[in-house]
């Protein structure tokens, strides 16, 4: 499952436009690990200072409910949606 899962993200990152500039050209091999990369730096940084400033805001232990969580994915999702729609 894991293999299937990288060809995918590989095939995908390879259909990109993957230019920074003139010069220099992200390889499509290495999505997957500015991928990784970018949980890395995301997920501390929304345990440290997210989440604190959520709890203070809403009062609840988790700074935000679950169905509040899946809705904000859900927009964010929609509204990546539309613009990459957009671009294209």
């Amino acid at each position: 499952m894991w293999l299937k899962a990288q060809h995918s993200f590989f095939k995908q990152a390879a259909a990109m436009n993957l230019k920074i500039s003139d010069n220099f050209k992200i390889p499509a091999a290495s999505m997957s690990s500015i991928s990784a990369v970018g949980t890395l730096i995301a997920v501390p940084i929304y345990d440290r200072i997210i989440v604190p400033i959520l709890r203070r805001v809403t009062g609840n232990e988790r700074g935000i409910n679950i169905l509040t969580r899946i809705s904000i994915g859900m927009t964010l999702f929609v509204i990546l949606m539309v613009v990459a729609a957009i671009e294209t």
